[in-house]
């Protein structure tokens, strides 16, 4: 499924809400390729079409694994910085939260990237001024 507001992959769904934020949520088990990685970034240039960056909600809750290679292409290329103003890390399960310090630890993103276990928190984050 694809139209203004959001577009279904392999292995979840990103939309643009009614808010500016872009929100991805993943399918329960998603195991995240690099080129999983792109096809996100990609979507979200289509859903922000050309605008500024936008604030970025990402669901971690149903992701499985994520490569290193996606890790490292989502929290270092350029492709996310035109799309993405900052990140919020949204994890609830333990699997979830490994996976987010991974990354965030490890890859060490170039936006402003947060974890956090409440979406409403996640939210405010993302809502305040950079």
């Amino acid at each position: 499924m694809t139209d203004r507001k959001g577009m279904e992959t392999a292995t979840g769904r990103i939309w643009l809400r009614d808010d500016g934020i872009v929100e991805i949520l993943f399918k329960e088990g998603a195991e995240l390729t690099l080129e999983d990685s792109k096809q996100y970034v990609e979507n979200m240039g289509r859903l922000i079409a050309g605008n500024e960056p936008a604030p970025l909600l990402v669901d971690l809750g149903g992701l499985h694994g994520h490569s290193s290679e996606g890790r490292a292409y989502f929290a270092q290329s350029d492709d996310t910085r035109r799309v993405a103003s900052r990140v919020a890390l949204l994890t609830e399960s333990l699997v979830s939260r490994v996976l987010g310090n991974s990354y965030l630890s490890i890859k060490k993103p170039r936006l402003p990237t947060r974890l956090f276990t409440g979406r409403e928190q996640a939210i405010t984050w993302l809502r305040e001024p950079l």
